[in-house]
């Protein structure tokens, strides 16, 4: 049965763990603290095939047992905090010399109930703080105090009412109350009207992609009589179900053809799934695939698109096409310089994708970063297939006039990117948290570059943003300075020309 069971070492039998308890108790606010929850088997890894034959042969012979897919009931169960504690991941830790590996508690845990139960945050105030609270204090050691943990507590219609659950693992983002998205994930089915277009949703039907720094979009695809919950789903709309699982995240492949990879997960309904194929995207995003949908009476065909910033302020790696209403700068270098650090770096790692671009999303493979030592003692690139030191990096890095250290195009094959101009004067803002249409956001830069400081890292962004970088203003004025001017000028961080 070998043939049935295709697996990848990197990657995962399930792609989130569920854990679901009842509560007599509908106005308990403390419901992490009882050892009420445990294992739901929910999907399961069956990809990638080169054809669909096989599952289709599957549903014809196999059994829930054949396939391994039956749930089956744990007799153990946890309280939250202890279901963190086990149910860890593995965080590779980059170090000069190699990696370090370290058994960590996962960084994201969404919890629903049923709307006006325990976890529908909107009702308790302050719920996801004290749950947060609890969590770092029974799991000191397990988590990056700097990075933490993300808590989301939603109310679902889905869930009955005395129900509660909770979702975590590798395929699990939690997005902060608030939080607005920068890209976006649609899926468009071929001959339906535009307003057709859908996106995965949380629960609580909030998007479910793309915010920033989430580094893998999870989600379930539903059609009607779905009993299976995931933390995101997205409604086809058929008549019949597919009941299965669906991630997308990066190929850290080294020089992959496509850089982002569709993983399909099977659902214990063992209902065919769909086929993905990378396509020319036919419309602007950064990635398209052409599905085809199988099922008993369903033949459709669709696009899924992926887009990973939407905003103004994005980098764009290819030069965008010039309009009237569109301004273009080139970034011809990046500035890591005192004054925009609270305090002396001790190495500054540029992240290059496996393509030889910035980063600019944490959807991206990291293939390459060129790694800047203070003390000017050496500039080297890191490789992260196999976490080793591969050679020098001056061609691409360099000392910056009165300290800190300037990336340069030379890595990259002559850009390191472009930017376009807003029509009215913006400040440049690098904090994560950003309202639509409020400032130029370039917390992209946390991808892009991390700031080392020796007792901690953190995104270039992040660093600046602590110490309080005075905000730039980025305007219509700026092609008109450029033009002036002999040479690049600065802007915060950036080395700006025109292209």
């Amino acid at each position: 049965m070998k043939w049935f069971r295709v697996s990848r070492s990197d990657q995962p039998t399930k792609p989130h763990i569920q854990l679901t308890g009842v509560t007599g108790n509908a106005n308990d606010t403390e419901i992490w603290r009882p050892k009420i929850f445990e294992e739901v088997s929910t999907f399961r890894f069956n990809g990638p095939h080169k054809s669909d034959t096989g599952n289709l042969l599957k549903r014809w012979l196999a059994t829930d047992r054949w396939l391994g897919a039956r749930a089956s009931r744990r007799t153990e169960r946890y309280a939250i905090a202890q279901a963190m504690r086990h149910y860890t991941r593995t965080e590779m830790v980059a170090e000069r010399s190699g990696r370090q590996e370290w058994q960590v508690a996962q960084d994201s845990l969404i919890c629903a109930s049923a709307v006006d139960g325990p976890f529908d945050g909107e009702l308790h105030d302050g719920l996801e703080t004290r749950l947060l609270g609890h969590l770092q204090d029974n799991l000191k050691g397990l988590f990056d105090p700097e990075k933490g943990i993300s808590v989301r507590c939603i109310g679902s219609a889905a869930l009955p009412k005395e129900t509660v659950s909770m979702f975590l693992g590798e395929h699990v983002f939690a997005p902060r109350s608030g939080t607005v998205p920068i890209g976006s994930l649609t899926l468009q089915i071929d001959g339906a009207a535009q307003a057709s277009r859908t996106e995965p949703v949380l629960l609580n039907g909030e998007p479910g992609a793309l915010y920033s720094g989430q580094s893998v979009i999870g989600f379930a695809l539903r059609g009607q009589g779905d009993t299976i919950l995931s933390p995101v789903e997205l409604d086809l709309g058929f008549l019949h179900s597919y009941s299965c699982f669906i991630s997308v995240r990066a190929d850290k492949s080294k020089n992959p053809e496509f850089p982002f990879r569709v993983d399909r997960y099977q659902g214990p309904r063992g209902n065919a799934l769909p086929r993905f194929t990378p396509v020319q995207p036919t419309e602007p995003c950064d990635a398209e695939w052409k599905l085809l949908f199988f099922g008993e009476d369903d033949a459709q065909e669709g696009r899924l698109r992926l887009v990973l910033d939407k905003r103004l302020s994005r980098l764009h790696v290819k030069r965008p096409a010039l309009a009237e209403h569109q301004k273009i700068v080139e970034i011809v270098g990046i500035n890591v310089t005192p004054d925009l650090l609270a305090r002396p770096a001790e190495r500054v790692w540029f992240e290059m994708t496996p393509e030889r671009t910035l980063r600019q999303s944490s959807l991206q493979a990291k293939s390459m970063s060129l790694v800047w030592i203070s003390d000017g003692s050496r500039a080297y690139r890191y490789d992260w297939a196999d976490y080793q030191i591969r050679g020098d990096a001056k061609s691409g890095l360099a000392p910056s006039p009165g300290g800190g250290v300037r990336l340069g195009p030379a890595w990259t094959g002559g850009s390191l990117g472009y930017l376009r101009v807003p029509d009215a004067d913006q400040r440049l803002r690098y904090s994560p948290e950003w309202e639509a249409d409020e400032g130029y956001h370039v917390d992209w830069l946390n991808a892009a570059a991390v700031v080392d400081f020796g007792d901690r890292r953190v995104g270039l962004a992040d660093a600046m943003h602590e110490a309080g970088t005075g905000a730039d203003l980025i305007g219509p004025d700026l092609i008109a300075r450029l033009r002036a001017a002999e040479g690049p000028l600065k802007l915060g961080p950036f080395l700006l020309a025109l292209p």
